[in-house]
């Protein structure tokens, strides 16, 4: 009877073994966003011909490198921000668009590797096509005056991925200037999203005390970037912050954040 049991016992761990390792496994290899329907193609000739391969470019040139591949979207309208990484070289690629329709960069002039916040108008149900262009330029000269080798950039690590991001603070809370009845706090979401900042006042000099516990509130309108300048009391030595942001159904919150800062007396 006791063999029996411990048979038993042996197969049911087996089983749950298995359910576990299949469990886990399933969780890996389940797919992270969309991605792209087919590997990066280049174009060195203006889009009459197109290779899998970068195209070499010869000493002394400066080229610009059409760059193409699309993405197979069963439904845009599953989220209203979406985000990019495209694996391209971030540094020399200039002019990522959707379906012909430039994508907008949170900070012009920034280069990105993934580009937050794509809105879903840019997308459609079905085929959608990524195009961009690498810059490569060859013409530098080495440190004794001559060209240095014909060179051709690397191949993208994966193919382009599509995501639907979740709700977070990215960047921050980051505290900025502060002066004597004012202090400044920053952050970025990963979508745009309204922010609240919410101001405590914890400690006192002079032995100073408020009647009633001196407490603010402050708004960010919907946005990436949030920057808030929140005033305090002129003795105020000791002060809490927290942060919360909300977008459509979702919420996202910091810790609660404490910090001194200096109190500026009449002199010095």
């Amino acid at each position: 009877m006791l063999n029996k049991f411990v048979r038993w016992l042996g197969i049911g761990l087996i089983v749950f073994l298995l359910a576990a390792s299949l469990q886990a496994q399933q969780v890996i290899e389940a797919p992270a966003g969309i991605r792209a329907a087919e590997r990066w193609s280049f174009s060195a000739d203006g889009g009459k011909s197109w290779s899998r391969r970068p195209p070499l470019v010869r000493v002394g040139q400066a080229v610009n490198i059409a760059a193409k591949t699309a993405f197979d979207v069963p439904d845009p309208s599953a989220s209203r921000w979406w985000a990019l990484t495209h694996y391209l070289p971030a540094r020399s690629t200039t002019g990522l668009a959707l379906n012909g329709e430039p994508i907008p960069l949170p900070l012009k002039g920034m280069r990105y590797k993934t580009i937050p916040a794509i809105g879903a108008k840019l997308l459609k149900r079905g085929r959608n096509i990524l195009t961009g262009t690498v810059r490569v330029d060859n013409s530098a000269l080495t440190r004794y005056g001559r060209p240095a080798r014909d060179v051709r950039f690397a191949l993208p690590a994966g193919k382009a991925l599509l995501t639907i991001p979740k709700l977070a603070f990215q960047t921050g809370p980051i505290l900025g200037a502060f002066g004597s009845e004012h202090f400044t706090v920053a952050c970025r979401t990963t979508i745009p999203a309204k922010v609240t900042l919410t101001v405590t006042e914890t400690r006192w000099e002079a032995n100073w005390r408020p009647d009633s516990p001196r407490k603010s509130v402050h708004k960010s309108p919907a946005g990436l970037f949030h920057r808030f300048r929140a005033p305090k009391h002129l003795l105020a030595s000791g002060l809490e912050y927290r942060l919360t942001a909300s977008a459509g159904k979702e919420t996202a919150a910091t810790e609660t954040f404490a910090f001194s800062l200096p109190v500026f007396g009449g002199k010095g």
